[in-house]
């Protein structure tokens, strides 16, 4: 049963935090709170305890927060409340005094070995952000990744030197200060929320190394608020140019038109054309193999095809081994796989060609626009899904929600527009 304590701050329930331990999610340190004034509802809360590879040293730190949550909750904290304590370093004094008399105790009863028991607390911020530095130093980490936890340290350390908190302690440096940091840094900087967002995970995970090594008890950037971001809309083509492009690569550019429609149509990206064999073609069952990357590996994702895209794979594909790449150089069949840059390379020419009305268009919107349109023949969202290879239909929604939208006004002067879910008449 929760229990319900008295402190100097207010009447709150709450269940003790503990440790749970499962092969499914790991180790994870379970509390809960009442929420203020919900009429006694509590909200449970975890916090994953995965990182630290060493298990006698993960005991020891568990065990360690665990004493500090339950001695916050036992004084009147409450995550929900803000700043209820005045003083941070004091309350993590007396948690490490709280520890140190019941250290022996879990030693004795097998909690925790005698190994990695040393706690190096009191150093200054600026010697353990030096000492991060040499933890990631390649090639433990790539160059690149180094160079962005340098890069996030020396913001930390110019903010300490300009307000004059060069010898600041470690354990000193709390989410109080750490949201002070952030803010001012998004102010200097002109930050948009998403360049926020990203310097306080970079630095969140800075302090991270300093937690899994005790150098302190709890992360400052932990509990910090994201920013909302302001999700950036996904362009499509204007009617116009869309029209006389299809036009004239039926024409003149029989492989940019065969590319094209599978971007409009089948919603294959960019990339995904290079790696188009004649084994993966099925003409006669109107189905492709798209292989999908999904991290260092491909998924093999059908894609539907209209039936004038079967008729062109039909005809393209009649004399080419079962090897061969549909497009290679010259986006002509044959053994060598290309990359996108070769369709966008074709594509701006022909684009600078035919004077488009919006001269920044992509190759690449030309799915976006396809999909947009079949969202405005109201094609139910499990089938752009399917159709987009989609894992799942969030991510479909996500997608949706950027995209621009096409209106009545956009098929206007181009009534065949609307048609072109299945097939484009051009």
């Amino acid at each position: 049963m929760p229990k319900k304590l008295t402190s100097s701050y207010t009447y709150l329930r709450y269940i003790p935090a503990d440790l749970k331990r499962s092969k499914k999610s790991g180790w994870r340190i379970v509390y809960s709170c009442e929420i203020p004034d919900s009429g006694g509802k509590m909200k449970q809360y975890v916090e994953k305890f995965n990182r630290i590879k060493d298990l006698e040293q993960r005991k020891l730190l568990a065990h360690k927060r665990i004493l500090k949550i339950n001695l916050d909750l036992a004084n009147g904290w409450n995550p929900m409340i803000e700043n209820q304590f005045k003083k941070k370093e004091q309350e993590t004094e007396l948690a490490n005094k709280v520890f140190e008399k019941v250290k022996d105790l879990l030693i004795q009863s097998n909690v925790i070995s005698t190994a990695n028991q040393k706690v190096t607390y009191g150093n200054r911020l600026i010697d353990d952000l030096d000492y991060v530095l040499k933890l990631v130093k390649p090639p433990v980490l790539a160059e690149k990744s180094y160079n962005g936890y340098r890069s996030n340290i020396n913001k930390i350390i110019d903010y300490l030197f300009t307000h004059n908190q060069k010898d600041i302690l470690s354990n000193d440096f709390n989410k109080q200060i750490a949201e002070q940091f952030l803010f001012d840094e998004a102010e200097q900087n002109e930050l948009a929320n998403s360049g926020y967002n990203n310097v306080k995970r970079k630095c969140s995970a800075v302090f991270t190394r300093l937690v899994e090594k005790d150098r302190i008890a709890i992360n400052p950037f932990f509990g910090i608020k994201d920013r909302k971001e302001t999700e950036t809309k996904i362009n499509i083509w204007h009617p116009a140019d869309l029209d006389k492009y299809f036009k004239y690569c039926k024409k003149h550019d029989h492989e940019m038109y065969l590319a094209s429609l599978l971007l409009f149509q089948s919603y294959v990206r960019p990339i995904e054309l290079g790696r188009i064999k004649k084994e993966h073609i099925y003409p006669d069952n109107y189905i492709a193999d798209i292989h999908v990357r999904k991290g260092k590996k491909y998924k093999i994702g059908p894609a539907s095809l209209s039936e004038e895209l079967a008729e062109l794979f039909r005809i393209r594909i009649e004399s080419m081994s079962s090897k061969a790449f549909v497009f290679s150089y010259g986006l002509k069949p044959g053994m060598k796989q290309i990359g996108s840059s070769s369709f966008e390379k074709r594509f701006n020419k022909i684009k600078k060609k035919l004077n488009f009305s919006r001269p920044e268009a992509v190759f690449y919107e030309l799915k976006h626009t396809g999909v947009s349109i079949m969202v405005a023949n109201k094609v139910p969202i499990y089938n752009i899904q399917q159709q987009c290879r989609h894992d799942s239909v969030t991510t479909t929604e996500v997608y949706l929600r950027r995209l621009n939208r096409v209106g009545d006004s956009y098929f206007k002067n181009f009534p065949s527009l609307k048609k072109a879910v299945s097939l484009y008449s051009g």
